[in-house]
């Protein structure tokens, strides 16, 4: 089984429950098993059969969230074990969703899946900060080795990469959304660079880690680039 832990790519809860009576408990993709702390934390069972649908983890979302009730949402395959309701503080200092084999776990506050389970919730449904797919999670390691390498530029003076021509290269070639989150990713870990490492002296030390990983991200980014670039070539 491969879980990842995401940071990224929202899945809004649009839909309130009903002000005339408790949310639906069920559609049958999906039933509430109990939960922490009340509705603060449902526990929701997917069916097998839409485990892999990510309209049945919107709609669960949708009909148990409204505004301000869930702090976490924990989705669980019909046949894992369950954690017991009752209290958070008893749940998390018992060792929390460590203990179990959540499929997925909804974070209310910033409406984002902070864990996904990209075999048995599937690619296809998956956000895109879950780094579902072959190659995507190589991929993204290495837009962020070429930020590092051109915020060198100017953290140790190195001479231009060009990482992000390759980069927009890349990305280019995909989606818009994931395209978004790939160039954000950079810019945060290229304005990170910018100073260099803590100790200035580092820099010849580490330079040819650097060169080798911004080589070898080159490499992995050239090998995946699909069609002719649109975008305008930038050189830090």
């Amino acid at each position: 089984m491969r879980l990842r832990f995401l940071t990224g790519a929202a899945l809004a809860a649009t839909a309130l429950a009903s002000a005339c009576g408790p949310p639906a408990a069920s559609d049958g993709r999906w039933r509430r098993t109990g939960g922490l702390d009340g509705d603060v934390i449902p526990f929701v069972e997917i069916q097998p059969a839409a485990a892999k649908d990510g309209a049945a983890y919107r709609d669960a979302i949708n009909r148990l969230c409204g505004p301000g009730r869930c702090v976490q949402v924990g989705f669980f395959m019909a046949g894992d074990a369950i954690p017991p309701s009752g209290p958070r503080g008893d749940f998390f200092r018992a060792g929390g969703w460590g203990r179990y084999r959540p499929l997925a776990i909804y974070m209310g506050g910033s409406d984002e899946f902070t864990l996904w389970d990209c075999e048995r919730a599937g690619v296809e449904s998956a956000p895109h900060s879950a780094l579902c797919g072959e190659g995507v999670e190589a991929q993204y390691a290495a837009v962020l080795r070429l930020a590092a390498r051109d915020g060198w530029v100017q953290g140790c003076g190195l001479p231009p990469f060009g990482g992000r021509a390759i980069v927009e290269r890349f990305v280019a070639g995909l989606d818009a959304t994931r395209r978004a989150q790939l160039l954000a990713d950079y810019e945060r870990n290229f304005t990170d660079s910018t100073n260099g490492p803590d100790l200035p002296s580092d820099c010849e030390r580490l330079r040819p880690r650097i060169e080798r990983n911004a080589e070898q991200a080159k490499a992995t980014l050239e090998a995946a680039t699909v069609g002719p670039s649109a975008a305008r070539p930038t050189t830090h």
